[in-house]
């Protein structure tokens, strides 16, 4: 149950940020075959080409935090939200955060990686109520002082061929760019 609001609040709380600050970058040396480079709000990371922006609810601008691979699939996404922490990343922190998602939902397995500035969380959700597939998801915390940036990239069982081989790509990719 945890993690299932936690999800719902995490794609709710993407879909609903405003378009500051964010640009696409194509063409780098560095950037893999197949991927450019986003910016958004001081924090970077690689988005894969087959995703694009998702429109913003009721308008037909983009969003600039949210890439799906077809504009009515949600949960075949790659998102991103920037907030302001009240204290910098600790290892303890993220000790708890890891233990508190896989104190969830028994249909949901977990599991996390603390990493010295942040978090890797990997999720496997399989419960009918929500989806008839099994729903993958990654999310990677990066802490830079006092400000964080949450990049949740998820697909289904049906989208696993195509973007599974991105997903190391995308959470290894996350940096500062202050």
């Amino acid at each position: 149950m945890k993690t299932k609001i936690f999800m719902m609040t995490a794609l709710a709380l993407t879909l609903m940020v405003g378009n500051a600050g964010c640009n696409e970058k194509g063409g780098s040396d560095k950037v893999p075959a197949g991927m450019h480079e986003v910016t958004y709000q001081g924090f970077a990371f690689l988005c894969p080409d087959v995703l694009k922006p998702a429109k913003q609810l009721g308008s037909d601008e983009t969003a600039p935090n949210f890439f799906m691979l077809d504009e009515t699939d949600m949960m075949n996404s790659l998102s991103c939200e920037v907030s302001e922490t009240n204290a910098e990343f600790t290892r303890e922190a993220g000790e708890r955060f890891g233990k508190e998602m896989t104190s969830g939902d028994p249909k949901t397995k977990v599991e996390y990686k603390v990493l010295e500035n942040g978090i890797l969380v990997k999720t496997v959700l399989n419960d009918p109520s929500l989806s008839s597939e099994t729903i993958y998801t990654s999310m990677r915390i990066f802490v830079k002082g006092k400000k964080a940036i949450s990049v949740t990239f998820a697909y289904s069982e049906n989208n696993k061929a195509t973007l599974s081989k991105f997903v190391d790509a995308v959470m290894d990719s996350v940096k500062a760019i202050e």
